[in-house]
């Protein structure tokens, strides 16, 4: 059955079927292998360093040997099935590889060749030919443009790139429990290298590449599914399938699996609609944000963070709180330590009575049993000083952790044995605490291979990645297991909302639309806005007036005209029907100068509301994520301030509350200085209406904006609307 016989949770289901003939084969054709080809040595090598125990073949037609091995002259000459196919080789010998591969039954195959995504026009079609391939033969494909994957634990590493060994281990990779995702080839050094001085290893490393069918979600799932994996890294620079991505999350979360990302290009703002305040305000980093935490998923922004944060999770696990205490041998490291705890939002309680007194009884007359505690000098000349403290800490129930300053430990020391001994104190104190005991260090510089050493023989805990890092891995982790808590329901993906809610009244699904098209929109679907009326003439905009009130608010109607106050489109704050005649010449002339071809439906007339609390509420396509909200101060402040939270759709009352709290304006919701406070259900429920309507439309809308929503108090209502529709 083909690929394009199979769909949805089946051919999921097939997916991983194939994924695991790739990550665990018990036989491998290495085809193009070559003696002049690095990347073929080391693929070959690691393989067997790593000591692979299923069947290994090598495809060379040119060659009778290669790597000191036979080589076979095709594929077809293979006599047994193979599970898994490691292409060296690219172009069209590639796409003729792939057909051969099919009719031989492998449905598994690494493509380590470029020259096809990445690479122009040309490279894309070439990708697409390669798709059908796949398709034509149910092929999950790892790549193009990959270096490879290491699976450490079952002996599979076929991996293009040379791996050396730690000083400590005949391996080149020492196995582990994180799962690492990677969208570029050469952060899979970098995963190996960090992973080393922090005391963990890998269970199964993946470079996607060009990611031709086998994406990052279908790699997570695969990891939450690996019972060698507890922790899942991702290094990400796209993701193309953000259901499939919010599926795969959904199921590590149920699985109790954190997974950790970093997002690459974070500077780029993606391609929105220009015109909209919106697409300024919502750009790629906002959104992979909001959307990892909606998910679940810990962001971090460098790889120290990755690295540290997965270690984190590696060797202490999840935190069962955030509150933690700290034993230090330096008064201003515990100053950093408390300052660095408040930014990342770790809690710092007191000490219970009883372990105050026990603590006074063993600090020196110049130490106070306070948290953090600083043990002063006295530490350095009384071994058991440490080892005691922490004795009597960790069994005060006020803590869900204890941090201990990491001691300096150099190669130079004369008798490292004797100093093991000393430490053994520490050891035997840390293992018998019922809560983590962590090492911190006042800096980040990696541990040397001399100390990962000394720290193991000494049988004590990897140290965290320092202050800075250290400490916000685990605020980090302690975050996530919050939120699991909390958020174990079903994570889904924006459900298709019934047509009968969306009503487009006057006018069609195209371009972009007037704003009296765009309120009469909101209106019909019970948006609260502003009384308006469309007058084609100065008699008819009095008229309107009249009817609706002074002051008023005039404005010019055209759909070319999305940004009317910028060309002098809107005059405020007219007082009578004389006001109103000259406003409305000056408004379309205004729109006349601007554009001598422009198109004008004629002038809004409105009330000139008081004084209030002004916000922009806009919903805009994310190239990633679809529909995504952004809410901040509206009017001319949006702008100016660039004070906005985002989230993708859907969303809820709770969250929308959320957004909105953590502006920094967010003290204008509590009213004063002539603004009433603001009646919260209301103004969140009233967005999420914005939301869903918006969600409502279809894939046919780009942008719907509110800029801006008027609140004051419970009375909340539209002023202005732009809503645009995407190119069909």
């Amino acid at each position: 059955m083909s690929l394009e016989q199979v769909d949805g949770a089946d051919w999921r289901s097939a997916k991983k079927d194939r994924m695991r003939a790739l990550f665990a084969p018990r036989s491998v054709a290495l085809v193009g292998v070559s003696d002049n080809n690095d990347m073929s040595r080391c693929v070959h090598a690691n393989m067997l360093r790593h000591g692979f125990q299923g069947r290994s073949y090598l495809v060379n037609p040119n060659r009778d040997t290669v790597h000191g091995q036979r080589s076979l002259k095709s594929l077809s000459s293979i006599a047994e099935p193979i599970d898994m196919v490691f292409a060296l080789v690219s172009g069209s010998r590639l796409l003729d590889l792939m057909e051969e591969a099919g009719e031989c039954g492998v449905r598994s195959v690494c493509v380590l060749g470029g020259g096809f995504g990445e690479n122009g026009l040309q490279g894309e079609e070439r990708q697409r030919l390669l798709n059908q391939v796949a398709a034509k033969h149910s092929q999950v494909v790892l790549g193009p443009n990959t270096i490879g994957y290491l699976n450490v634990p079952a002996g599979c590493v076929f991996y293009g790139s040379p791996l050396r060994a730690p000083i400590y281990t005949d391996l080149a990779v020492v196995p582990g429990d994180i799962g690492f995702v990677i969208q570029s080839g050469i952060i899979a050094h970098a995963a190996l290298r960090g992973m080393l001085v922090r005391n963990v290893g890998p269970s199964l490393i993946v470079a996607t590449g060009n990611e031709a069918n086998l994406e990052v979600h279908d790699v997570i799932d695969y990891l939450v599914d690996d019972e060698a994996t507890k922790v899942i890294g991702l290094f990400i620079e796209t993701i193309r399938d953000h259901e499939g991505f919010r599926r795969a999350a959904q199921r590590a979360l149920e699985a109790g699996k954190p997974i950790v990302a970093m997002k690459a290009g974070r500077s780029a703002v993606a391609a929105k609609t220009a015109i909209s305040h919106t697409g300024a305000l919502v750009g790629d980093a906002h959104v992979y944000s909001a959307a990892f935490e909606k998910l679940g998923v810990i962001s971090v922004p460098s790889l120290d963070d990755l690295m540290v944060t997965c270690a984190y999770l590696s060797n202490y696990g999840v935190p069962s709180g955030r509150r933690a205490a700290l034993v230090a041998v330096s008064g201003g490291f515990c100053e950093i330590f408390a300052d660095r705890a408040a930014e990342v939002g770790i809690e710092t309680p007191e000490f219970s009575r009883s372990t105050i007194a026990a603590l006074t009884k063993i600090l020196p007359d110049t130490g106070t049993a306070s948290n953090p505690l600083d043990t002063t000098g006295a530490a350095q000349t009384d071994p058991n000083l440490f080892p005691r403290s922490i004795d009597i800490i960790t069994k005060d129930p006020n803590f869900d952790v204890l941090f201990v300053q990491r001691s300096v430990w150099t190669s130079s020391i004369p008798d490292v044995s004797a100093v093991i001994g000393t430490y053994r104190p520490w050891a035997t104190a840390i293992a018998a605490s019922p809560i983590p005991v962590v090492l911190v260090g006042d800096l980040m510089a990696q541990v040397s291979d001399f100390e990962a050493d000394f720290l193991k023989a000494s049988q004590l805990p990897p140290e965290i990645g320092g202050l800075q890092h250290g400490l916000a891995a685990f605020a980090a982790a302690a975050g996530w297991a919050e939120f699991r808590r909390h958020n174990l329901q079903r994570i889904e993906a924006p459900a298709a909302l019934e047509s009968k809610h969306y009503q487009p009244l006057s006018g069609e699904r195209r371009g972009t639309w007037a704003e009296h098209c765009s309120l009469d929109w909101l209106a019909a679907n019970g948006i609260p806005v502003v009384p308006w009326r469309l007058a084609k003439s100065r008699e008819a905009a009095v008229a309107a007036a009249n009817e609706l009130g002074y002051p008023a608010v005039v404005k010019v109607s055209s759909a070319q005209l999305p940004h009317k106050s910028a060309v002098g489109g809107v005059v405020l704050g007219l007082a009578d029907a004389e006001d109103v005649r000259d406003a409305f010449d000056v408004v379309v002339d205004a729109a006349r100068r601007h554009d001598a071809a422009i198109e004008i439906d004629g002038a809004l007339v409105m009330p000139m509301r008081e004084r209030a609390l002004e916000l922009i509420v806009g919903i805009v396509r994310d190239p990633t994520w679809g529909l995504t909200l952004a809410v901040g101060l509206g009017g001319v402040w949006t702008e100016v301030l660039n004070d906005s939270n985002v989230t993708p759709l859907p969303v809820s009352g709770e969250e929308v509350k959320r957004l909105l709290l953590g502006l920094r304006g967010a003290r204008l919701f509590s009213g004063g200085h002539g603004v009433p406070k603001v009646d919260m259900e209301k103004l969140a429920q009233t967005i999420v209406d914005v939301a869903d309507l918006a969600a409502a439309a279809g894939d046919s809308l780009e942008s719907l904006e509110v800029n801006p929503i008027r609140v004051a108090g419970n009375a909340i209502e539209a002023l202005d609307s732009l809503v645009i529709w995407r190119d069909r």
